[in-house]
């Protein structure tokens, strides 16, 4: 395949020699044609400047008889065919060269069995600046290939230069990695940014689902390191050394303990987007009374968690419940959501406030879709009314 595309550039060298010697001959023939003229009773031949002015004397510097032009043009013409025709025999001529192979592929034909070492130097080079490495880094560098320069007989317009040769050498490794690697190993000091650490502490004074955070700012080190690249590809990287720069500060994230159930505070999130509330808390139930609020709303609509916790039940509940899931946001408080057509959530789970944990539904003791929700202090119902947070 390779040797094909230098027989086909050595038949367009051929030809575009040809049609530049030819374009040069036409040249020559116009000019004198048409930069000459015939003159005068003598009639001898002048160059001719544009004349714009019918009365401008024509001016110009005598060059020969008529019957000399003739002779030269015909001489001009024999000189030009036979310069023609030596440029083509050299060539087509014979020389004595090096074939440069990878594979038993050839890649092109040099004079010089030295140009190999070239072409390989200039292989690595468009390896490194596709890499964007710092040449002064290299601490091994080695390419892997079968490449061969072997004595051949070939025309002189199949001749390559090297640039081209290892140009197209590395772009086909790179399509064909077998053809031919690299293996590069590089030592460098990098700066490196070191992230500053976070740490949690609980506050009592700041209430449930809420935080303060105090920020810290990152450092900076110098990393000595080596790389090792197989081709293009990073395959190996080891820290030899670290030096720290610029020690972190550490960022302090103070979250909240505080239930803010017991100052009356609002702080639960409507579980419902939309719907109307179809059943208060408190309301007499055959031997019983209702411990939560019914929120009527369209089948499949999102059910979102109203506090943050974690999921301690996520089933179908036989006591009437039907889907429930159950979040604990503290040792003492929970959330009930009941009658759910889909639960989105797992057990331990942890769920953020607003995060979607179910969709409405209609499922245990239910009469039509919607949501059954209780907030529970120590297990006993309380009124979530009163702690919601009204938009």
């Amino acid at each position: 395949m390779y040797s094909q595309k230098k027989d086909e550039k050595c038949v367009i060298r051929k030809t575009t020699l040809s049609l530049i010697v030819l374009t040069i001959l036409l040249f020559l023939i116009s000019e004198i044609t048409n930069g000459y003229s015939i003159h005068g009773n003598r009639k001898t031949v002048q160059c001719i400047n544009v004349i714009n002015d019918s009365n401008e004397i024509p001016q110009g510097v005598y060059l020969a008889n008529s019957s000399d032009i003739s002779n030269n043009y015909n001489d001009i013409v024999n000189l030009e065919s036979k310069n023609l025709n030596a440029n083509i025999d050299n060539i087509n001529r014979n020389v004595n060269g090096f074939a440069i192979t990878v594979d038993n592929n050839i890649f092109g034909y040099v004079l010089s069995a030295q140009e190999k070492d070239e072409i390989i130097e200039s292989v690595c080079e468009s390896y490194i600046r596709e890499l964007g490495v710092n040449v002064e880094d290299i601490s091994y560098m080695k390419i892997n290939g079968n490449i061969k320069v072997t004595p051949t007989e070939l025309k002189l317009c199949q001749l390559s230069n090297s640039s081209e040769i290892s140009k197209d050498i590395y772009e086909a490794s790179i399509i064909n990695k077998s053809l031919l690697d690299l293996e590069l190993s590089l030592r460098t000091f990098q700066e490196e940014n070191i992230e500053s650490p976070v740490i949690v502490e609980e506050d009592n004074s700041i209430y449930m689902g809420e935080e303060v955070i105090v920020q810290g700012s990152d450092g900076t080190k110098e990393v000595y390191k080596e790389v090792v690249y197989d081709g293009l590809t990073k395959v190996e990287e080891n820290i030899l050394n670290e030096n720290v720069l610029v020690e972190p500060i550490a960022t302090v994230v103070y979250r909240g303990s505080k239930n803010p159930y017991y100052d009356g505070v609002s702080f639960l999130e409507r579980p419902v987007d939309g719907g109307y509330i179809s059943s208060y808390y408190g309301e007499d139930r055959v031997n019983s009374y209702h411990k939560g609020l019914d929120i009527a709303e369209n089948l499949g609509e999102d059910i979102i968690a109203s506090f943050e916790g974690k999921v301690i039940y996520a089933g179908y509940n036989d006591g009437g419940y039907g889907n429930l899931v159950i979040v604990q946001h503290s040792d003492d408080m929970k959330t009930y959501y009941a009658h759910l057509s889909e639960i989105y959530v797992s057990l331990n789970q942890e769920v953020k406030k607003g995060e979607i944990i179910g969709a409405v539904g209609s499922t245990g003791y239910s009469t039509g879709p919607h949501l059954h929700f209780e907030l529970r202090i120590n297990e006993t119902p309380v009124n979530p009314l009163n702690y919601i947070v009204k938009k």
